[in-house]
């Protein structure tokens, strides 16, 4: 049957998607709209309305005098648009809608326009299946919709979960489109059998009967006009949500896996892990304790073939993200005297899966060896997610594994403790990318630690290379003056690393501190078996190169010219007196030449 709309026209010219999957929901939890069934005095169809005696309800926005004004102007269009209980039932809707939103960004939108919003977004929630996600993406206009924006529309109803905003902003961040505007609302509501709504609530408000918490998620995005990018828009929405539905409902079962994991250790014999095994214990019950946001997980069993072994999924095992799959895909053997058959107990990598819940990184993966009665590799527990923020503000010396690589670090070093030194190389280890701190061997790190610290503040440009021991991604840690870091150097230097590697995909972030450096940390995924072929010093040669600006040629050649007291004195005087254009059309050399004419004149 065809579902009726309110106080707008019928509606064109838009992406409409909705999925749903069967959910045991959320338990029942918030000054109610009551909606009861089709009014016959709707002036665009039926819909529900809210009980007697509530109407023009304000007090959600009572508290906020310029809120408040703004919903009296809404209210005034609603009052010229409808009228009886379409007319109460949208009132006490735009009164939710709105609540939450900053007066500032609500102001700068025709009053006609925040009622046209609000209502299409009711109408696309006034029937929705347990468990299904609906999202539309269009662009309003007046005649189809009966109001209009000059962004593309993004509407979502959906049950509400945790890392829902992050995740569908993470859909537009991917296509470099900027969000505007983000209303989001979460309200409790009750529905009929047939999945109609009966009743809106705060959700700080208990309600009668079978109600459901649902968010219901505006948003404004760069305007796109073509149709099958609209589509694609909302068809990535759909995708994202169903991620965090299937992550949120196995959280539980990902966590107990973790814990069954756990007990595991204390069964193996006593030939497999050692000393390592009390660690690595201690590391995965900190990752239990609210350390890891866990998205999928699977058991695996060692297949071997032709003297070679591989991990392949067990059925049915599969939670979170790898649902359904059968598991992951296999992955390499880990690396190691005995290969399949090392005992060593724990690997930490990345996974070739971009996450699309919360962050859009990389998904972590931690890989817990399972072993037989004789000692032997049997399999693995495979734990994807992300490292919760806590996991990455802590220091090291308080997580399990990283207080070993950092204990180990300081002994091979041989500082006096307290010195100097051993202050900075820990600082350099508090300090260090956190995820690759995670993965990273002992031995490596005490290079690229030692490397750091021997930089000692100088203004160069250092590059430290780690491939992942699968070659499937590359670690870059880029030290620049921070004088000369700027957004485009960075897309230079990137440039450089990509062609020498052969990327694919590349992560970064950028830490600028009190340090007359800059540290870019660069991940490089490249194809599955490419190992590049690359020369450490050459793209430390090509940085430098690509880094320099005029100002330090001008530095270079008053040095040469006047010896380093001198030089550095007049570079102090000149080095930021020559503007742009003289910049463009003269060379540093010429530049030392007038500054000799200017100093005889003074």
């Amino acid at each position: 049957m065809r579902q009726s709309q309110i106080g707008v026209p019928k509606h064109g010219g838009n992406t409409y998607i909705g999925g749903s999957r069967r959910t045991a929901g959320p338990p029942a939890a918030r000054s109610a709209t009551g909606i009861s069934g089709d009014s016959p005095r709707q002036r665009s169809g039926a819909c529900a309305a809210c009980r007697p005696g509530r109407r023009e309800r304000m007090s959600p926005m009572a508290p906020d005098t310029q809120q408040t004004e703004l919903f009296e102007e809404i209210a005034a269009v609603a009052r010229e648009r409808m009228g009886g209980r379409d007319l109460e039932a949208a009132l006490a809707f735009i009164a939710l809608y709105y609540a939450g939103a900053s007066p500032e960004d609500l102001t700068e939108r025709l009053p006609d326009d925040l009622y046209g919003a609000a209502v299409a977004h009711l109408n696309l929630a006034r029937r929705r299946a347990p468990g299904e996600a609906k999202v539309r993406v269009y662009n309003p206009e007046i005649e189809q919709h009966g109001w209009q924006s000059t962004h593309t529309i993004v509407e979502i109803v959906t049950d509400d979960l945790p890392f829902l905003v992050d995740s569908v902003r993470m859909v537009l961040n991917a296509r470099g489109y900027t969000s505007h505007l983000v209303i989001h609302p979460v309200l409790r509501v009750r529905r009929g059998e047939d999945g109609r709504i009966e009743a809106v609530l705060p959700v700080e408000e208990a309600g009668g009967g079978e109600t459901g918490v649902e968010a219901v998620v505006h948003i404004e995005t760069d305007r796109q006009t073509e149709r099958d990018v609209l589509d694609a828009i909302a068809a990535e929405m759909l995708a994202a949500l169903g991620d965090v539905r299937v992550a949120v409902e196995d959280w539980g079962g990902m966590r107990e896996r973790m814990r069954l994991a756990i007990e595991e250790l204390d069964a193996l014999p006593a030939s497999v892990g050692g000393e390592e095994r009390e660690e690595v214990k201690a590391f995965l019950e900190w990752i239990e304790d609210n350390h890891f946001t866990f998205l999928g997980y699977c058991e695996s069993r060692v297949e071997r073939a032709c003297g070679a072994g591989r991990f392949a999924p067990e059925p049915d095992t599969g939670l979170g993200l790898l649902r359904g799959e059968g598991g992951p895909a296999p992955v390499p053997d880990l690396p190691g005297p005995g290969g399949m058959d090392a005992a060593e107990l724990l690997a930490i990598t990345r996974a070739d899966r971009r996450s699309r819940v919360h962050r859009p990184s990389h998904l972590d993966c931690i890989a817990l060896r399972r072993f037989d009665a004789d000692g032997n590799v049997a399999g693995e527990h495979r734990f994807l997610g992300l490292y919760t923020s806590e996991a990455f503000n802590r220091a090291p010396r308080d997580i399990p594994l990283l207080r070993q690589k950092a204990d180990a670090l300081q002994r091979r070093a041989g500082y006096p403790p307290g010195s100097h030194a051993a202050k900075a190389l820990q600082n350099i280890v508090d300090t260090f990318p956190r995820e690759l701190l995670f993965q990273i061997p002992a031995g490596e790190l005490f290079e690229t630690a030692t490397g750091i610290l021997h930089l000692q503040e100088r203004q160069r440009i250092r590059l430290f290379i780690h491939p992942d021991r699968f070659g499937r991604f590359y670690s870059c840690i880029v030290f620049v003056p921070r004088d000369r870091y700027n957004t485009r150097s960075r897309q230079v230097i990137q440039g450089i690393l990509e062609e020498a590697l052969g990327a694919t995909d590349t992560e970064f972030t950028v830490r600028l501190s009190e340090s007359v450096l800059a540290r870019l940390f660069f991940v490089i995924r490249v194809e599955a078996g490419h190992a590049p072929q690359y020369d450490l010093a050459d793209l430390e040669r090509r940085l430098r190169v690509v880094s320099r600006t005029w100002t330090d040629d001008l530095h270079d050649a008053l040095l040469d010219r006047f010896g380093e007291e001198a030089g550095t004195s007049l570079f102090r005087r000149y080095g930021e007196a020559f503007r742009a254009d003289y910049r463009e059309a003269y060379s540093a050399r010429v530049a030392v030449l007038d500054v000799e004419k200017m100093e005889r004149i003074l």
